[in-house]
Formats: C-alpha cells, sequence, structure tokens
C-alpha cells in the first residue's frame, strides 16, 4: 500500500460515491477508529477509514461524498481526498 500511494502514475479524477453505513471500531487497546462504507463499482462495502471530525459531520447513510483519487504506480486507485458533496 505505501509503494502504491507514494508514486502516482496519473491525474487526479474525482468520483462521487453513496455511503451505505458508518461505524464506530472501538480497537482491542482502547482506540477508536471511525469508518465508512460506500459502493464503489467494484464492492458494494467497501471499507474507508476517516477523520472523527469528518466522521461527525456526516448526517447519516445515503449521503454522497466525493472521492478525489490516483492511480499508483502498482496500478490501483487510492484515495488522495475525501469531502461532503
Amino acid at each position: 500500500i505505501y509503494i502504491n500511494y507514494r508514486f502516482s502514475i496519473s491525474p487526479d479524477r474525482k468520483e462521487i460515491v453513496e455511503i451505505t453505513e458508518k461505524y464506530i471500531n472501538n480497537g482491542s487497546k482502547g482506540g477508536k477508529s471511525y469508518e465508512i462504507f460506500i459502493k464503489t463499482r467494484f464492492d458494494t462495502n467497501e471499507r474507508l477509514e476517516i477523520s472523527r471530525r469528518f466522521y461527525d459531520e456526516i448526517s447519516n447513510i445515503n449521503q454522497n461524498v466525493e472521492l478525489t483519487l490516483s492511480k499508483g504506480v502498482l496500478g490501483y486507485d487510492y484515495v488522495k481526498k475525501i469531502e461532503k458533496h
């Protein structure tokens, strides 16, 4: 993953996706991660970890967000930025 996102091989592009679920993951050592699940062309439940602030800004599921994507050196897309749409 580290190598893929460190070296982009394409210009950024935007994509609008729908949130299917919001989730707070309570880690085994007391930490929390804030996650959303989105619909993509490959999967209806693609998981993205987001900041707590962004998590709190999202009102509910079925909301759309805008992803800024880039293709990494290994040929896989990765999310550079996520914003409310």
